[in-house]
Protein backbone atom coordinates (compact mmCIF):
# COMPACT_ATOMS: atom_id res chain seq x y z
CA UNK A 1 0.00 0.00 0.00
CA UNK A 2 1.35 3.41 -0.92
CA UNK A 3 0.64 6.78 0.06
CA UNK A 4 0.22 9.52 -2.58
CA UNK A 5 -0.21 13.40 -0.96
CA UNK A 6 -0.07 16.08 -3.14
CA UNK A 7 2.50 19.43 -2.58
CA UNK A 8 1.51 22.06 0.42
CA UNK A 9 1.16 24.86 -1.72
CA UNK A 10 2.11 27.98 0.40
CA UNK A 11 1.10 31.49 0.45
CA UNK A 12 3.60 33.33 -1.32
CA UNK A 13 3.69 36.71 -3.09
CA UNK A 14 5.85 36.73 -6.62
CA UNK A 15 8.60 39.06 -4.81
CA UNK A 16 9.02 36.39 -2.20
CA UNK A 17 12.46 35.03 -2.00
CA UNK A 18 10.88 31.77 -0.86
CA UNK A 19 9.55 29.68 1.84
CA UNK A 20 11.19 31.11 5.01
CA UNK A 21 10.32 34.82 3.67
CA UNK A 22 6.91 33.30 3.71
CA UNK A 23 7.24 32.35 7.23
CA UNK A 24 8.60 35.61 8.75
CA UNK A 25 6.09 37.64 6.85
CA UNK A 26 2.97 36.20 8.24
CA UNK A 27 4.61 35.83 12.19
CA UNK A 28 5.44 39.47 11.61
CA UNK A 29 1.55 39.96 10.60
CA UNK A 30 0.40 38.00 13.45
CA UNK A 31 2.66 40.26 15.30
CA UNK A 32 1.58 43.74 13.76
CA UNK A 33 -2.13 42.29 14.28
CA UNK A 34 -2.04 43.06 17.97
CA UNK A 35 -1.83 38.90 18.88
CA UNK A 36 1.27 39.77 20.62
CA UNK A 37 1.92 43.47 22.32
CA UNK A 38 4.70 45.39 20.65
CA UNK A 39 4.76 48.12 22.68
CA UNK A 40 4.11 47.51 26.73
CA UNK A 41 2.25 50.34 28.77
CA UNK A 42 1.64 48.98 31.81
CA UNK A 43 3.24 50.03 34.46
CA UNK A 44 4.48 46.57 36.06
CA UNK A 45 5.80 43.65 33.18
CA UNK A 46 3.70 40.43 32.29
CA UNK A 47 4.67 37.18 32.62
CA UNK A 48 2.58 34.09 30.78
CA UNK A 49 0.85 32.21 33.51
CA UNK A 50 -1.44 29.77 32.06
CA UNK A 51 -3.31 28.28 35.22
CA UNK A 52 -6.61 27.40 36.40
CA UNK A 53 -7.29 29.84 38.89
CA UNK A 54 -10.23 29.90 41.67
CA UNK A 55 -12.37 33.08 41.31
CA UNK A 56 -14.47 33.87 44.30
CA UNK A 57 -16.96 36.72 44.04
CA UNK A 58 -17.33 39.26 46.62
CA UNK A 59 -20.57 40.81 48.14
CA UNK A 60 -20.68 44.04 48.41
CA UNK A 61 -19.70 44.05 51.90
CA UNK A 62 -16.72 42.37 51.05
CA UNK A 63 -18.09 39.05 52.45
CA UNK A 64 -16.52 36.11 50.01
CA UNK A 65 -19.38 33.80 47.83
CA UNK A 66 -17.71 31.02 48.52
CA UNK A 67 -20.57 28.97 46.90
CA UNK A 68 -20.23 31.17 43.70
CA UNK A 69 -16.39 30.09 43.06
CA UNK A 70 -15.72 29.37 39.57
CA UNK A 71 -12.29 28.04 38.02
CA UNK A 72 -11.03 30.62 34.92
CA UNK A 73 -7.99 30.14 32.90
CA UNK A 74 -5.23 32.88 33.77
CA UNK A 75 -3.18 34.06 31.08
CA UNK A 76 -0.85 36.22 32.30
CA UNK A 77 0.20 37.68 35.89
CA UNK A 78 2.40 40.98 36.98
CA UNK A 79 3.25 41.93 40.52
CA UNK A 80 0.22 44.24 40.04
CA UNK A 81 -2.27 42.23 38.31
CA UNK A 82 -3.63 39.29 36.61
CA UNK A 83 -5.43 38.89 33.12
CA UNK A 84 -7.40 35.54 32.85
CA UNK A 85 -9.97 33.78 30.51
CA UNK A 86 -13.58 32.89 31.22
CA UNK A 87 -16.44 31.11 29.29
CA UNK A 88 -19.52 32.85 31.56
CA UNK A 89 -20.09 36.82 32.35
CA UNK A 90 -18.97 37.64 36.12
CA UNK A 91 -21.75 39.17 38.16
CA UNK A 92 -18.83 40.61 40.16
CA UNK A 93 -16.28 44.04 40.26
CA UNK A 94 -14.24 42.14 42.94
CA UNK A 95 -12.95 39.24 44.07
CA UNK A 96 -10.65 36.68 45.70
CA UNK A 97 -8.33 34.88 43.33
CA UNK A 98 -6.69 31.85 44.75
CA UNK A 99 -3.50 30.40 42.95
CA UNK A 100 -1.69 27.34 43.75
CA UNK A 101 2.11 27.52 44.63
CA UNK A 102 4.67 25.53 43.45
CA UNK A 103 5.53 22.65 45.40
CA UNK A 104 1.90 22.80 46.72
CA UNK A 105 -0.11 25.60 49.20
CA UNK A 106 -2.30 28.07 47.76
CA UNK A 107 -1.72 31.96 47.55
CA UNK A 108 -4.71 34.67 47.56
CA UNK A 109 -5.47 38.08 46.61
CA UNK A 110 -8.76 40.51 46.49
CA UNK A 111 -8.43 41.98 42.75
CA UNK A 112 -10.51 44.68 41.26
CA UNK A 113 -11.57 43.62 38.25
CA UNK A 114 -10.69 46.24 35.49
CA UNK A 115 -12.09 45.49 32.36
CA UNK A 116 -13.21 42.59 30.13
CA UNK A 117 -14.05 41.74 26.40
CA UNK A 118 -15.48 39.62 24.69
CA UNK A 119 -13.80 37.39 22.20
CA UNK A 120 -14.02 36.29 18.87
CA UNK A 121 -13.79 32.96 19.71
CA UNK A 122 -16.71 33.06 22.59
CA UNK A 123 -14.72 33.71 25.53
CA UNK A 124 -14.44 36.36 27.77
CA UNK A 125 -10.96 37.98 28.20
CA UNK A 126 -10.30 39.86 31.85
CA UNK A 127 -8.10 41.15 33.61
CA UNK A 128 -7.38 43.35 37.48
CA UNK A 129 -5.62 45.04 39.55
CA UNK A 130 -4.48 43.33 43.27
CA UNK A 131 -5.94 44.79 46.36
CA UNK A 132 -4.27 42.91 49.10
CA UNK A 133 -3.21 39.92 50.02
CA UNK A 134 -6.35 37.17 50.96
CA UNK A 135 -7.04 33.78 52.63
CA UNK A 136 -7.28 31.58 49.97
CA UNK A 137 -10.10 30.22 49.08
CA UNK A 138 -10.45 26.18 47.41
CA UNK A 139 -13.43 24.16 46.79
CA UNK A 140 -13.35 21.09 45.60
CA UNK A 141 -16.62 21.16 44.08
CA UNK A 142 -16.58 24.34 41.89
CA UNK A 143 -18.43 24.54 39.24
CA UNK A 144 -16.04 25.70 36.35
CA UNK A 145 -16.42 28.83 34.33
CA UNK A 146 -13.74 27.67 31.76
CA UNK A 147 -15.81 25.02 30.37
Amino acid sequence: MSIVSSPIRLRESPSSGGAADGVRRQVRALLAGGHIPGVERRESRRYPFPHLVHLTPLAADGTPLTDETVVVISKDLSETGLGFYHQQPLACRKAIVSLEAPGGGWVAFSIDIKWCRFTTHAWYDSGGSFIEAAEPIVRRSTRAAAG
